[in-house]
């Protein structure tokens, strides 16, 4: 059976409950959860903004060990999407 993925696009400013319910609901409904940790595309407002992408992840992979980047390796889609070239540099370092 092929294996089903949700996605969930978010901040994650910092991960709230809200966030937990959506990738639960994933999970609990079968589907392999893929997060993807949006930003804007302006520099970096650390008063709305005062997590780092790294920080962001971490947080996540605190509640889900499971979801990481590392994930996938053998060719499935990652639990987590890192980043693409069109983030500014300051979001993520």
């Amino acid at each position: 059976m092929a294996k089903k993925y949700g996605f969930l696009l978010g901040r994650f400013q910092p991960l709230h409950k809200g966030h937990q319910y959506l990738i639960d609901q994933i999970k609990e409904r079968g589907y392999e959860p893929i997060l993807f940790l949006g930003s804007s595309n302006f520099k970096r407002d650390r008063d709305t903004d005062p997590l780092t992408f790294h920080e962001r992840v971490e947080m996540i992979r605190l509640i889900y060990p499971d979801l990481s980047p590392e994930a996938g390796k053998d060719g499935s889609p990652p639990g987590l999407v890192p980043f693409f070239d069109g983030i500014p540099p300051n979001d993520y370092d």
